[in-house]
């Protein structure tokens, strides 16, 4: 791997013991890290039972009720749709293959033989989903994984619940409004940096102005608060981001974008080290940063795309990341 193309960052000899420790690296929001997680397998070879299985559920109720009145309910039941998606992956050593296939759910997640186990349950609600009015969204997300791959029995939980409403105020104005509330545990071993207890909500606004068909500008406004209960001192973010954008489109050609975001982060005690989950990889402070998009398709087997970063961090110094692209296609 080249310098500058990983996803962890060194911090140090923190515990002065002259070795890198896992809890001395620390992940970072951008492609400029100097080093990557691997997991080295072992020599020794253990039989194994995986299993991926989902399933996905779509109802409206319209169809399987008919629904004739003009009434505000019966309005409201034509353009209700529900879709529920549940998910379960396991990786186990159990000595009972047809546990895990018959899906025998007592046996999965298990502390002594699952070396990977996931289990998801997404709900959303839709009212008036194809309406471009207006539409309202709920969704209720809970997750719950294990994993014992690196220093023993891991275990996360988390749920989401949002709300998302939309309003098409004008042909050319739209409004996305979006209330957020999280939980975020991870059950680590008590020397791990992975621990966390991260309870946050939030809201948001994202305005979009459309004069033409080719142009689009908006803006986005967050304001959101996270707590993380695990350390003795429960450590508190407030956050709070505003982003501008615009796009302009070439009809069946290409199109460019570019956006400017503020962010700013305020911690209880700035000096306190935190988890990335806790503000999502943000510095505490103020940050600036500042994006552009292009691509464009020169002929029918030649795009061209260009993408420019930049960002100022805190106290930190100005970054600077630009890449550029010529695909041919035969």
């Amino acid at each position: 791997m080249r310098v500058g193309e990983g996803n962890y960052i060194y911090l140090g000899d923190l515990n002065a013991n002259g070795l890198k420790d896992e809890n001395e690296f620390q992940l970072t929001n951008f492609d400029d890290g100097n080093y990557i997680r691997i997991n080295q397998p072992t020599s020794e070879l253990f039989p194994v039972t995986a299993l991926n299985s989902s399933v996905r559920f779509n109802i409206k109720p319209s169809r399987f009720f008919t629904v004739t009145g003009n009434d505000v309910f019966s309005e409201l039941l034509r353009n209700t749709t529900a879709e529920t998606y549940l998910r379960v992956e396991e990786k186990s050593k159990s000595p009972n293959p047809e546990d895990i296939y018959f899906l025998k759910f007592s046996t999965f997640q298990n502390d002594s033989n699952t070396l990977l186990g996931t289990s998801l349950i997404q709900q959303d609600i839709n009212f008036f989903e194809f309406n471009t009015a207006y539409s309202l969204k709920l969704r209720f997300i809970q997750q719950r994984n294990i994993n014992q791959f690196v220093s023993g029995n891991e275990r996360f939980f988390g749920i989401q619940k949002s709300v998302k409403l939309k309003l098409g105020l004008t042909n050319d104005i739209t409004t996305l409004f979006e209330y957020l509330n999280r939980v975020d545990r991870n059950d680590a071993p008590a020397n791990s940096v992975r621990n966390r207890n991260i309870k946050s909500e939030g809201i948001s606004g994202d305005f979009s102005y459309r004069p033409i068909p080719e142009i689009e500008s908006g803006f986005v406004l967050n304001f959101s608060k996270a707590t993380d209960d695990y350390p003795a001192v429960p450590l508190q973010a407030d956050i709070n981001r505003i982003l501008f954008r615009i796009i302009y489109s070439f009809t069946l050609s290409g199109r460019i974008r570019a956006e400017v975001e503020r962010d700013n982060i305020k911690l209880n005690n700035p000096d306190a080290a935190f988890p990335y989950e806790l503000t999502n990889g943000r510095p505490v402070g103020s940050s600036i940063l500042w994006r552009i998009l292009f691509d464009y398709s020169i002929s029918k087997n030649l795009q061209a795309t260009f993408n420019y970063d930049g960002r100022s961090e805190s106290n930190r110094n100005v970054i600077h990341t630009g890449r550029a692209e010529i695909k041919a296609f035969f």
